[in-house]
């Protein structure tokens, strides 16, 4: 649909935008520029450290329904929840809640503060079912969240296979029980639709290198009010309440801004990454995320009705996306054969766990899919 945005090949089919999202050629050529200003630095004024940062922040506001002023800029997802983690209370009897295989950047946040609280940290498994899984795992992590649930950390939409959480209802139950109910939004954010006020989200993060489209180390988060009064990682002079102000900086003001700001990373301003990141957000924007996974859906319908002919386990659409789509080989199949048939049709796309993982994004065509149907039905058919 958008192919002619990127700087793809032509000949590549790449649909693994779960792995790594490439570049959309406006955002190369804005980090490009933004390398270029370094050449003469007497032309980036003091402004310049704040504007294009807050541009990022109501544009990413945009995307998931928040306020700009609880928007955060950091390096990485696992920046993001030892923020969080730093500045959640223990109290006695309580635990905390992820699902398995939950991907190592929350999951060993998640650990630490257990461990560091002595603390319970209970591990929802997924169902051993070819059909129907996502369900039962929903009912079951909505089950086991009680009065004595510290947290639940959940993906949205699980890294591995795809499969969908119910966040609505899920963040109602945290809601109601006095859990913090924190999500990593990295394989969802830019693709499907995401509503921290609606699914009731106390901390969301994202890594901006996949379906944010935007460069590496570029981490975007929604921090709810009830941590504006938190501790940061660090001690940036850029999260202080006088950083606006040069003159002032070595008056050493102890207050933090009021706001999500306060967990930026330090050297917050990136030159090259900010204006990247801010025009990925824009054509995100005017794309819209309903149309990117309108154009998924129509990608991997074709795809499902093969995988179903076939006797291959599709997840319900209801615990399913269209953007990120995992199944389990048939056991007669060899994934690694199977990876390099693949790629010698020039097809791009990954294997996680037992799932191989399908992610398509915008600028994949019908052709890519109908290649990719060909060489799965060669090898269910010879092997």
């Amino acid at each position: 649909m958008f192919k002619h945005k990127f700087q793809l090949k032509e000949d590549i089919k790449y649909i693994n935008c779960a792995y790594m999202a490439p570049l959309l050629k406006s955002s190369e050529e804005l980090g490009i520029e933004g390398l270029k200003r370094k050449r003469n630095p007497f032309e980036i004024s003091a402004l310049d450290f704040f504007t294009d940062v807050e541009k990022v922040r109501v544009k990413f506001s945009e995307l998931v329904n928040c306020t700009s002023s609880q928007v955060a800029l950091m390096p990485s997802v696992s920046y993001g929840f030892a923020s969080v983690f730093k500045n959640l209370k223990y109290k006695k009897g309580q635990h905390g809640i992820v699902v398995s295989d939950e991907f190592p950047s929350g999951y060993f946040s998640a650990s630490a503060w257990c461990k560091e609280n002595n603390a319970e940290l209970k591990t929802i498994q997924a169902p051993d079912l070819l059909f129907g899984k996502g369900k039962i795992w929903n009912e079951n992590l909505l089950e086991a969240i009680n009065k004595n649930t510290a947290f639940v950390l959940i993906s949205s939409v699980h890294w591995m296979d795809g499969t969908k959480f119910d966040l609505e209802t899920l963040g109602n139950k945290c809601k109601e029980v006095g859990a913090k109910f924190l999500i990593d939004g990295t394989q969802s954010v830019g693709a499907l639709k995401m509503d921290v006020q609606k699914f009731k989200i106390d901390a969301l993060i994202c890594a901006g290198y996949k379906w944010l489209l935007g460069p590496y180390s570029q981490v975007l988060a929604f921090i709810n009010e009830s941590f504006n009064e938190g501790s940061p990682l660090e001690e940036s002079w850029m999260n202080r309440t006088n950083a606006h102000d040069f003159s002032k900086l070595a008056t050493y003001e102890n207050t933090y801004f009021s706001d999500a700001s306060r967990y930026n990373v330090g050297e917050t301003s990136d030159f090259a990454k900010i204006p990247m990141i801010d025009e990925s957000l824009r054509q995100i924007l005017e794309w819209k995320v309903e149309t990117i996974q309108g154009h998924c859906k129509e990608l991997v319908s074709p795809l499902i009705d093969f995988l179903k002919e076939n006797e291959i386990s599709v997840e319900d659409e209801k615990y399913r996306t269209n953007h990120l789509l995992g199944f389990k080989l048939p056991k007669h199949i060899k994934a690694t054969n199977l990876l390099e048939d693949l790629q010698k049709e020039k097809i791009y796309l990954s294997l996680r766990g037992e799932s191989l993982r399908i992610s398509p994004n915008v600028y994949n065509t019908k052709e890519d899919i109908d290649v990719l149907i060909e060489t799965l039905k060669i090898n269910i058919h010879n092997s």
